[in-house]
């Protein structure tokens, strides 16, 4: 088999086929160098959509980087490829940062991309979910990403080593092949590229694991990278089969249980809380800080615990994520559900829970076209109910999906200096009820005489508020 039926055939089992096929365009990551010119080189020749090459200098080696981008530039023009570029001073950006070079590059390479994708998006008029992005990544560099997180106490997540499709964007279809064998092909097909200096040190580290560490791999098996990157992918089905299970587990909800996550093994509870931080942050919560979480949740207390990017973990009953930007102070409140009606002038409302056979008063009208009472079936309420302000990642189950509350909100076109002060129903589930919108399914009971929980709203109007008519 040639070199391109292997690279159609991989490209084909791991997904990265179908994604070209529903695309309008692919940016390729173009340094010069052996892996990503033969990538532009065969993807010219193989998609059937526009191909581009974006390239960026980081501005750390002088003459020689403007050579690469020479060469690139005319590689791309002799294959009638568009072509980006930009240069950033990679030094002067990580030094203000705080962070070493080698992240910052990759945090700004990858920038880079969007911001191609986007102009692209533009040029061809379509949706920039349309365009994709490839990456000259190949079997030596996941075998030095697995060392590296390896070395750094990574999970199963970074075992995974590279992704060959990630986010239904980034595609990697010389994954599968060595670096030797790239150099080969190159050399075959006439190729010419660039050699990167920098490469050659030690100064950075995945250089010293590529100069030191797998030489010494090969030496016990000649195929490593082969080896590790199957291993790879065996580590990914078992990560997104517990992922899955995770996700199953809490079910969408913004608060879960305690006492629920504590019975669970480990390997999921972590996820499940994992899953809940990344509905606030685009942060991963490392390994310390689930350690911490999932320990204070075995003590049985109350408290709270700070986390990275301003978000707060608050824990008891149940644990729930809150990002303390997000609040707004005079518009916070969290307390049980007694029963009868409590009113909350500072915050505009009332709000009553009442049995079948209680007496209450349910005029009124209504409160965003819906009725300003709800009768729920008792049995089917999980724990205690309790009220609160909502959360910015709320999240409840009506007509068949789980909704996210602020879409629902700015769809309804609810004044958003209204948003804050309407009470969010809740028990150990979740959501049970917002004013405004169904009760979760499953809890709507037909007849008050089938339940034994009414719950009873009262929106008292701004310009009465003002009047001090309470």
């Amino acid at each position: 088999m040639t070199f391109r039926e292997r690279f159609l055939s991989y490209s084909a089992s791991v997904g990265i086929s179908e994604l070209t096929k529903s695309a309008k365009a692919v940016v390729v990551g173009f340094s010069g160098g052996a892996d990503s010119t033969l990538l532009l080189s065969l993807l010219c020749e193989t998609a059937d959509i526009k191909v581009a090459a974006a390239h960026l200098d980081h501005m750390l080696r002088g003459a020689e980087a403007e050579r690469d981008r020479d060469f690139c530039r005319d590689f791309a023009s002799s294959r009638g490829v568009a072509f980006f570029e930009k240069e950033l001073d990679i030094s002067a950006i990580a030094e203000k940062e705080g962070i070493g070079a080698e992240e910052c590059g990759r945090n700004e390479r990858y920038k880079f991309f969007g911001e191609c994708r986007k102009q692209l998006a533009a040029e061809l008029s379509c949706d920039v979910s349309e365009i994709l992005v490839a990456t000259a990544h190949n079997a030596d560099d996941n075998l030095e990403t697995v060392i590296f997180n390896l070395a750094r106490g990574s999970g199963l997540r970074g075992l995974r080593g590279i992704l060959p499709v990630r986010d239904g964007v980034y595609i990697r279809p010389l994954l599968a092949f060595t670096s030797a064998e790239i150099r080969a092909e190159c050399e075959a097909e006439g190729l010419d590229f660039v050699i990167d200096s920098t490469n050659l040190e030690d100064g950075y580290t995945r250089n010293r694991i590529r100069h030191r560490v797998i030489p010494e791999l090969e030496k016990i098996n000649p195929s490593v990278q082969k080896t590790v990157l199957s291993g790879c992918a065996t580590v990914t089905e078992d990560e997104e089969y517990l992922d899955s299970r995770a996700r199953e587990i809490r079910a969408w909800r913004t608060s879960v249980p305690c006492r629920e996550l504590k019975d669970l093994p480990r390997a999921l509870s972590s996820r499940v809380v994992s899953d809940m931080f990344s509905d606030l942050s685009d942060v991963s919560l490392s390994s310390v800080h689930t350690a911490s979480i999932l320990g204070a949740l075995s003590s049985g207390a109350h408290g709270r615990l700070h986390l990275p990017d301003n978000v707060t973990a608050y824990y008891g009953d149940a644990l729930e994520f809150v990002r303390e930007e997000d609040k707004n102070a005079s518009a916070e409140f969290c307390f049980d559900a007694v029963h009868g009606e409590r009113i909350f002038e500072e915050y505009g409302f009332s709000i009553g829970f009442y049995g079948a056979d209680d007496c209450f008063e349910k005029d009124g009208g209504n409160v965003y076209k819906e009725l300003i009472y709800k009768v729920c079936i008792n049995d089917k309420i999980i724990n205690n109910l309790f009220v609160r302000n909502r959360r910015e990642s709320d999240v409840y189950l009506i007509r068949g999906h789980h909704r996210k509350l602020k879409k629902l909100m700015c769809d309804a076109k609810i004044p958003a200096r209204k948003r804050d002060r309407i009470p969010v129903v809740c028990d150990g589930e979740g959501i049970v009820w917002v004013p405004g919108f169904p009760v979760r399914d499953g809890l709507s009971a037909k007849d008050e005489k089938d339940c034994k929980t009414i719950i009873i709203y009262r929106d008292f109007a701004e310009e009465d508020r003002n009047d001090g008519k309470f």
